[in-house]
């Protein structure tokens, strides 16, 4: 029974191994091999040469399952060198990625093969990666009214204005009765004063 290994699939075009050495898209991530970085989540991380190499060897499989003495040969040129470096760095190289090897989105182990990486690898394109550090581009302010809006509110605003100003200015009417209510009260007042200053009849002074 042969181990079933999960091949990418590509969402553009593939890189050939050629070009393993640019700047491809790796799934969620962009690898600049000749920079010795990776781009993840928006933020740079610079890594070693030997984890460059090893994963350009990946890279350039194609899905396949790479042996662990090729990997070896990658990142490594000493003869004593053994699978406990190669252990290490490819659980460095899963650091980086944030690759969690139980549920594998780049490097998965192939038992007694290797490993295979099962991201997709595309050619990337030219687009500047944004960075934490580098600020967004400023989208241009609009204005909240437009002048239709500021228009029609000032239309509204006046409106209003001539409204209140009749409602609480009293009318004609208003200003006639209380005219004629003053001089009634006026009239009747100046009737009791005479009253109380007029003598008394003959009837009331008898005793």
């Amino acid at each position: 029974m042969t181990d079933k290994v999960e091949k990418p699939v590509p969402s553009g075009p593939i890189v050939p191994k050629a070009a393993i050495s640019g700047k491809v898209r790796i799934g969620d991530t962009i690898f600049d091999g000749a920079r010795n970085q990776i781009w993840l989540d928006g933020e740079a991380r610079s890594i070693e040469p030997r984890l460059v190499r090893l994963l350009e060897e990946l890279c350039a499989a194609g899905g396949e399952p790479v042996g662990r003495d090729d990997l070896l040969s990658a990142i490594s040129t000493a003869s004593f060198a053994g699978d406990e470096a190669l252990t290490q760095a490819i659980s460095k190289l899963r650091q980086v990625l944030k690759d969690d090897p139980k549920s594998p989105r780049y490097i998965k182990t192939i038992p007694r093969k290797g490993y295979a990486l099962i991201a997709p690898v595309v050619a990337a394109d030219d687009r500047p990666v944004q960075t934490a550090s580098t600020p967004a581009p400023a989208l241009q302010a609009k204005p909240a009214f437009g002048p239709l809006t500021i228009g029609l509110l000032l239309i509204i605003a006046l409106l209003l204005g001539v409204v209140i100003y009749y409602v609480q200015r009293p009318t004609d009417v208003e200003i006639e009765l209380n005219g004629a209510g003053e001089q009634e009260f006026n009239a009747a007042r100046e009737f009791i004063e005479q009253e109380d200053k007029a003598p008394a009849s003959d009837e009331e002074q008898k005793p």
